[in-house]
């Protein structure tokens, strides 16, 4: 594979920052890597932390993908304004669509994707 971009999905673990560090070895000679990052207000300080770690141990720097609508990338707001959103314009919340702190809909917001 040459020419590509490929972006991987860092969350502040353990797993992510080895896929970064794996996919960089394999393919970044001739490909362009991103490593991104979807900031959440409530997650834990210390991702924070390691996040700079990992951008240390990479010689990378980690892009952050954030929806403006959403200033704090807070769940908490994602819930209540996303939903009320949802409902506004669809008249409801689709059945297919996961709810919750581990749902779809949650991180389709806060990316922007929604």
């Amino acid at each position: 594979m040459q020419g590509k971009t490929i972006v991987v999905w860092f969350s502040c673990g353990a797993a992510s920052a080895v896929a970064a560090k794996k996919t960089i070895e394999l393919y970044g000679k001739d490909n362009t890597i991103r490593v991104v990052n979807n900031p959440i207000k409530e997650e834990h300080w210390d991702n924070r932390r390691f996040l700079k770690d990992v951008e240390k141990w990479l010689d990378i720097t980690v892009e952050y993908a954030v929806n403006p609508k959403y200033k704090d990338q807070s769940c908490v707001e994602v819930w209540d304004k996303g939903f009320s959103d949802i409902i506004s314009t669809r008249g409801t919340v689709p059945s297919d669509v996961p709810e919750g702190p581990d749902g779809l809909l949650t991180n389709m917001r806060l990316r922007g994707v929604q």
